[in-house]
């Protein structure tokens, strides 16, 4: 399957992933499998869709990284998400959407073990919902894959604990989805200056931390309301809630002190901010990347966690179109972790043939063996200046999906 603009959409071709409502991630518009006429594509148009997943004979290898089983599981969060900011302040209410929540984190690891190498974080299409809804679901979902891959990791981490335990996905989730709860305590103004000035060291915006901690304490397992507490504490130290020592020093926790829920919510959490909060648009995952991996922010991560969201989120999406420095359109064909910059892709220069369900005339280039073209624009966005390579220490040693651990390569 291959995604396209809306603008190159043409009646014939194949709907291959559901089209969402914008504002509404659990109502489908059109499902998988429909062939679209021209008054779908005006009626996707005038609803502000703005591309499309659609059926690519000739390109199955993009297929096994998509999978409608887990863009369901992605969408339930945002469910999750919305009923938990109403739910938490109702017990009985409360109580069923832990069962329910419960069930549903299950059944999403049942998926990803099923289809480990399309339990990616992909981008998405833009939202209208609630931004605060948007995030925490995007946080819960990313920081589930991230302990999905590392259960080796959870089990040494977590070594008073049985393995059933340490690994338990369920509590990891639900602190996910709740790390900003806190945020609907505060006073309105602290609010509009956080979305203005985005300044972490504002004392009053720190306090979230603290009053979602408090707001879910006896709600929900202790290393859930301690992945509230100190979703903002750095692997470097330099986070909050900060504590003096024995000299009157103040700083936060550092390295192993930091409940290791806390460390994988962190990386998903600056991830998803880094990527929605910061701006009008949704940024290109190559930009949060490089960002993350090779500039200061790296020393905030725990490495074996950054490791592993380097092997779940593409610079470029498998079957997303990318401009190259060539001129011409192409579309990803191949990602590797370890070169995230460089993968391989198929120039496409007409996508009529896919109206009769047949291949398009196409070109492969491997970037990784062709150094002299790079991509310079992903999502409508320049990207020539986000090009970056893995330092030695968190370059991803395996290939990518659940059945390879971060770990192992530690």
């Amino acid at each position: 399957m291959l995604h396209i603009d809306i603008t190159q959409a043409r009646p014939g071709m194949t709907i291959a992933m559901p089209v969402m409502h914008a504002q509404r991630l659990d109502s489908i518009l059109v499902r998988a499998g429909y062939q679209m006429d021209e008054t779908t594509i005006r009626r996707l148009t005038e609803l502000g869709q703005r591309s499309l997943w659609i059926e690519a004979p000739g390109f199955e290898v993009i297929d096994h990284h998509l999978s409608p089983s887990v863009e369901r599981a992605r969408r339930e969060m945002h469910v999750f998400a919305a009923r938990a900011l109403t739910d938490l302040h109702d017990d009985r209410a409360w109580r069923r959407l832990l069962r329910e929540f419960t069930e549903a984190c299950s059944s999403m690891a049942e998926t990803f073990m099923a289809e480990p190498n399309a339990a990616l974080f992909l981008e998405e299409t833009e939202s209208n919902e609630y931004r605060m809804i948007g995030h925490a679901a995007n946080t819960a979902y990313l920081a589930t894959i991230i302990g999905m891959k590392l259960q080796g990791y959870l089990v040494r981490q977590r070594k008073r604990l049985s393995a059933k335990h340490a690994t338990n996905i369920v509590t990891l989730a639900l602190g996910a989805l709740l790390h900003d709860v806190g945020l609907s305590r505060l006073p309105e103004a602290v609010l509009a200056r956080w979305e203005e000035q985005h300044d972490e060291f504002d004392t009053a915006w720190q306090k979230h931390s603290l009053l979602g901690h408090e707001l879910v304490s006896g709600k929900v397992e202790p290393a859930a309301a301690a992945a509230v507490l100190h979703h903002h504490q750095y692997f470097d130290g330099s986070g909050f809630p900060q504590k003096a020592n024995w000299e009157g020093r103040k700083s936060g926790l550092r390295g192993d002190a930091i409940h290791v829920f806390a460390r994988i919510i962190t990386v998903a959490d600056q991830f998803d901010e880094l990527r929605t909060l910061y701006s009008s648009r949704p940024r290109p995952l190559v930009e949060i990347l490089a960002a993350l991996t090779t500039g200061r922010m790296r020393r905030r991560f725990d490495p074996v966690i950054l490791r592993a969201l380097l092997e779940i989120v593409p610079a470029y999406t498998p079957g997303r179109q990318v401009t190259l420095s060539t001129g011409e359109r192409a579309f990803v064909v191949v990602w590797r972790p370890s070169d995230p910059c460089r993968p391989k892709v198929a120039v496409i220069e007409d996508l009529r043939p896919l109206c009769r369900g047949d291949t398009p005339e196409h070109r492969f280039i491997d970037l990784a063996m062709t150094p002299d073209v790079s991509i310079v624009q992903s999502g409508g966005q320049d990207v020539r200046d986000c090009q970056f390579s893995l330092p030695a220490d968190i370059t991803p040693q395996g290939g990518h999906g659940l059945h390879y651990h971060a770990l192992d390569a530690a």
